[in-house]
């Protein structure tokens, strides 16, 4: 590798190793707990056995004892298997959300390998980027977070619960007393205080490591990086950095079908109408890409530096090169010995020119426009149901015809 005119590589492969430890994934009381249940094997795999463990503990309950009251497939206004809130949540988002792990835990650390390996964290700080890395690793391994996120989450699900009675009366997972009142019925208490319980809890672990993942940028973003402006990702070798956002695209979408779910169910069995949640359709997928955005511009003010030295440096460059190639070629009072056809002086010309528009075009965000609407169209497409529900695909197909003629 090449930073500065040097080369940089390791000087031991338990140096190489070091960058190697690094994931947002495995670790933590969770991580060991999969470890001895034997639902994993280091660094993550059995994916299958996870998923199926944690249908097992979420849905399969629910059905069973739904079904021992006589409301899995009927007996009550919204019957269990006909609740699109539980089945998009533990059916589709949450097996989605366990199976982001490995995906994250690969791409993340091939991410984060790339900072050493194109030479942006340069030979004198590379002490620093593993002391960054190390403390990556303890946050992640915390059982003090860990622990903190199931709590907060036992006592969300305890103290909602009666606001999810009074929200949606007739559902499954309610029984009517002799005194008229709805109380949660066998189903529901496994329903509210375990299910719903895991469900928060991973998503709430996902938020932890996406914190983390936040303080590990902003704090690499404060080392000497050696940005190149002649870069042609236009962001100064930085540019594998967008791939974070596809790395991180399903469990986005998880959420967004969790979302999409709870609003379908409200639509399409509640009748409410769509217009209130509008919002919640067009912001969530902003909201989503926002976040995976954010931690991206905290290399900006060096982007910008870059820039601005790349485009005096290599404009002098070529201030130099064009008046000798001028004084070649245009007013020498003799002409050149070399022939004007298949000059290489023509050549170095169109790619002096080619450079000088890299450097000028140089990004303030190490990811593409296109990238990040790739993330909102891939949050938003869970959503898709319910826009038709409102507009028609014969209809809003017209519209779209109409528009581009």
């Amino acid at each position: 590798m090449l930073a500065g005119g040097r080369a940089i590589g390791y000087s031991s492969r338990a140096e190489s190793d070091r960058f190697e430890r690094f994931s947002l994934t495995i670790g933590g009381p969770l991580y060991r707990l999969y470890q001895r249940s034997r639902l994993l094997d280091p660094p993550i795999e059995r994916l299958e056995r996870r998923l199926i463990a944690v249908i097992a503990i979420t849905w399969v309950p629910l059905l069973l004892l739904s079904m021992g009251d006589g409301k899995a497939f009927g007996g009550a206004r919204i019957p269990f298997v006909l609740d699109l809130n539980a089945q998009t949540r533990f059916i589709v988002a949450l097996p989605m959300l366990i199976a982001a792990e490995p995906l994250v835990h690969r791409w993340m650390r091939a991410i984060v390998r790339q900072f050493v390996d194109r030479g942006i964290v340069v030979r004198g700080d590379l002490s620093r980027f593993d002391a960054v890395i190390d403390d990556t690793i303890r946050m992640r391994n915390s059982a003090t977070v860990e622990v903190t996120l199931f709590v907060v989450s036992s006592l969300v699900s305890f103290f909602i619960r009666r606001d999810q009675w009074a929200a949606r009366p007739g559902m499954w997972y309610l029984d009517v007393g002799a005194d008229g009142q709805a109380h949660l019925s066998g189903a529901g208490w496994w329903y509210s205080l375990v299910s719903l319980n895991v469900f928060r809890f991973v998503v709430l672990r996902w938020y932890y490591r996406l914190l983390i993942w936040y303080r590990f940028l902003w704090r690499t973003s404060r080392l000497t990086l050696h940005l190149n402006p002649l870069h042609p990702d236009q962001a100064g070798g930085l540019g594998f950095l967008g791939r974070s956002m596809t790395a991180l695209a399903s469990v986005f979408v998880a959420q967004t079908i969790t979302i999409a779910g709870e609003i379908g169910g409200r639509v399409f069995q509640d009748h409410m109408k769509i217009d209130p949640f509008i919002p919640d359709i067009i912001g969530f997928p902003i909201v989503f890409a926002l976040i995976a955005i954010t931690p991206l511009a905290f290399f900006s003010s060096a982007l910008i530096r870059a820039g601005f030295t790349g485009a005096l440096d290599y404009g002098e460059l070529a201030s130099h090169y064009v008046d000798q190639f001028r004084q070649t070629w245009l007013t020498a009072r003799r002409p050149p010995t070399e022939p004007l056809l298949g000059s290489a002086d023509i050549q170095s010309l169109a790619d002096l020119s080619n450079a000088f528009d890299v450097v000028g075009g140089m990004q303030v965000l190490p990811v593409g426009f296109r990238s990040v609407l790739i993330l909102i169209v891939a949050t938003g497409l869970p959503f898709l149901p319910l826009a038709l529900s409102v507009l028609p695909l014969t209809e809003l197909l017209r519209r779209i015809v109409e528009r581009a003629l």
